[in-house]
């Protein structure tokens, strides 16, 4: 399976977070959420649940879009990981 976040014109979205575990594909995350975008900024802010993040963007164009995010303690299948992640998604046909 592949992860995937979808982002709706109307600021609505949903995704699906896919990690591998003991050989498993398993579905870590997922649902729908709301997002603001501020091109001054260039940050995104996705609420889900009654919870916010907010991250800054590297870089963001018709066909991608990238960002770089501290964590602690995500579950990523097989452990835990603390750090900063790159996380990077392409555009791909319907």
């Amino acid at each position: 399976k592949k992860s995937f976040m979808l982002f709706k014109s109307d600021g609505t979205g949903n995704e699906e977070a896919w990690f591998e575990e003991n050989g498993t594909c398993t579905l870590k995350q997922g649902g729908s959420y709301t997002y603001s975008y501020n091109p001054s900024t260039k940050e995104i802010t996705e609420t889900q649940n009654g919870v916010s993040i907010k991250v800054s963007l590297k870089s963001l164009s018709n066909s991608e879009l990238s960002y770089s995010e501290s964590v602690n303690n995500l579950d990523i299948g097989n452990g835990f990981f603390t750090g900063t992640w790159e996380v990077y998604f392409v555009k791909v046909p319907n």
